[in-house]
C-alpha cells in the first residue's frame, strides 16, 4: 500500500513535468515574464490558461498558484501549453490583443502588468520595461520601487503555503532529520533576544526615565538624560510596564518575520536537498527531477517576496545598527551607563544577525552544490547528469545581482568594521 501511495504520488507530479517541460521548452527566457502569486482555485498541478486574458496563464502546484504573461507580442498556446506567436495561436474566447492608445501622445501604464508601461506616439503604441524590482507608477509616469508593505502579502501567504506543504511531505516520508539540533540552539537563542531589549527599556524607564530612546522622553518635564523627569516611584512602574510591551510587540513581530518568512523556508529547502541526498527510495528518474524542481519553485518564490528593495535594505540597516552600536560601547565615555548599555545589547543582536542568520542565507547554495556534484547524481543516466549539471544551485538573493555564499557574512562584518574605522578616526 505504501508503495502504490509513492507511485501515486510520482503520477501525480509527473503531469506537472510533462507539462512544465513542454512549458520550458516553448518559452524562451524573453518569452515569459512572472507576474507574481494570484488567488486561483487550482484544480491540479500544471499549467492553466487564463479565461480573462490570451496572453496570461497560471502555473499551480500544491495549490499555490504563480501568474505568467507572455512577452513580445506572444500568446498563450492552448495546444503546446506554451508562449507562441500571434499567427499560431487561436485565443478561443479568451480576450487579447495589441494596446490601444487612449490620446495620441502620452504614457501610459500596461493594463496587464505593473512591470510594463506604453509609450505612444502619434497613436502608435511602443511598449517598454521597467528595470527588474521596479513597477510602472502613472502618477510619476516613472518606475519606482512598489511599497514595501501591503504589497507583497499574497506572495507571502504562497511561500508559507508551499513550505508547510513541503514540510508535510517530509513528516509524512518519515524524514524527521530536518529538525537540526543547530536550529533548537538558535531558536533558543533568538528567545532571549526578543525579552532582552523590551527588559532593558523596562530597567532604563526606572532608572532613568529621561534617557532616549524611551517614550518617558516625551510624556515627562525632561531637562537633561540624567533627570528623573519629576516622576513618583509608581508612574515609574506603571510607565515601565507600557515601555517593555511596546519595545516586546515591536521586537517580537521583527523576530517573527525574521524567522517565519525568512529562515523557515531556507530550513525547509535545506532539508528537502538533505532529503534527495539521503534517501534510496528514488528510483524513478523523474522523481528526482521533480523533487529538485519544487526546491527551484520555492526558492524562486522567496526571492520574490524578498526582492528590491526589501533585502538591501535589511543588509544595509544590520550594518547601521552594527556600526552605531560598536561605536557607542568603544568610543563615547561620556554617555549614560544605560544607553552604552542599550548599545551593547543591540551591537549583540546585530552580531549574531550577521554571523548567524546571514550564515544560514548560504545554506541553499551550499547544499545545492554538494548535491549537484554528488555520487548520488553521478551514478544516474547520462540524461539526468546532463539535465542537473544545467541547473544552477539554489540561491538567496542579496539584491543587485549577488547572492548570499559562504563569505558573505565575513564580508558583511568587514564593512562594518571598516565604518567603525572611520568613525573612530574622524
Amino acid at each position: 500500500m505504501q508503495g502504490l501511495q509513492v507511485l501515486g504520488y510520482f503520477a501525480i507530479i509527473g503531469a506537472v513535468v510533462s507539462t512544465s517541460s513542454i512549458h520550458s521548452a516553448l518559452n524562451s527566457s524573453k518569452g515569459q515574464e512572472p507576474i507574481g502569486p494570484i488567488d486561483w482555485n487550482c484544480t491540479g498541478n500544471g499549467v492553466f490558461p487564463k479565461p480573462d486574458n490570451c496572453s496570461h496563464y497560471v502555473e499551480c502546484w500544491m495549490n499555490n498558484a504563480i501568474l505568467w504573461r507572455c512577452t513580445d507580442t506572444m500568446l498563450f498556446d492552448l495546444t503546446y501549453m506554451g508562449c507562441n506567436w500571434p499567427q499560431y495561436v487561436n485565443c478561443g474566447n479568451r480576450p487579447g490583443g495589441p494596446f490601444r492608445c487612449p490620446t495620441p501622445d502620452g504614457y501610459f501604464p500596461d493594463p496587464e502588468s505593473c512591470l510594463s508601461f506604453y509609450v505612444c506616439e502619434r497613436s502608435i503604441a511602443y511598449k517598454n520595461y521597467c528595470q527588474p524590482g521596479l513597477w510602472y507608477n502613472p502618477n510619476t509616469r516613472a518606475c519606482d520601487y512598489p511599497v514595501i508593505f501591503g504589497l507583497r502579502q499574497i506572495e507571502t501567504k504562497s511561500l508559507l503555503r508551499g513550505v508547510l506543504a513541503m514540510e508535510k511531505l517530509l513528516v509524512k516520508d518519515r524524514f524527521h532529520k530536518y529538525v537540526k539540533s543547530s536550529n533548537i540552539i538558535l531558536l533558543m537563542v533568538i528567545i532571549p533576544l526578543v525579552i532582552s531589549l523590551p527588559t532593558l527599556a523596562a530597567i532604563i524607564v526606572m532608572w532613568s526615565p529621561c534617557t532616549p530612546p524611551v517614550i518617558t522622553m516625551a510624556l515627562t518635564s525632561c531637562k537633561s538624560w540624567s533627570d528623573d523627569g519629576d516622576v513618583s516611584w509608581v508612574e515609574k512602574g506603571v510607565l515601565s510596564v507600557v515601555e517593555f510591551y511596546a519595545w516586546a510587540g515591536s521586537s517580537g513581530a521583527v523576530i517573527f518575520l525574521i524567522w517565519g518568512c525568512v529562515l523557515y523556508p531556507v530550513i525547509i529547502v535545506e532539508a528537502w536537498v538533505n532529503r534527495l541526498s539521503s534517501t534510496r527510495k528514488m528510483r524513478f528518474r523523474a522523481s528526482i527531477f521533480i523533487q529538485y524542481r519544487l526546491c527551484q519553485y520555492m526558492s524562486g518564490l522567496w526571492n520574490f517576496v524578498l526582492r528590491t528593495p526589501c533585502m538591501p535594505i535589511c543588509v544595509a540597516g544590520t550594518i547601521f545598527c552594527q556600526v552605531i552600536s560598536l561605536y557607542i560601547v568603544i568610543g563615547s565615555n561620556n554617555l549614560p551607563i544605560m544607553i552604552i548599555m542599550g548599545a551593547g545589547v543591540l551591537g549583540v543582536d546585530m552580531f549574531i544577525l550577521i554571523h548567524v542568520v546571514f550564515r544560514i542565507f548560504s545554506i541553499p547554495y551550499l547544499v545545492s552544490t554538494e548535491f549537484l556534484k554528488s555520487k548520488f547524481i553521478n551514478s544516474r543516466s547520462k540524461w539526468l547528469k546532463r539535465f542537473f549539471n544545467s541547473c544552477a544551485p539554489l540561491k538567496v538573493s542579496g539584491g543587485n545581482g549577488i547572492f548570499f555564499d559562504r563569505m558573505t557574512s565575513l564580508e558583511i562584518w568587514k564593512v562594518c568594521v571598516d565604518q567603525l574605522v572611520t568613525l573612530l578616526l574622524m
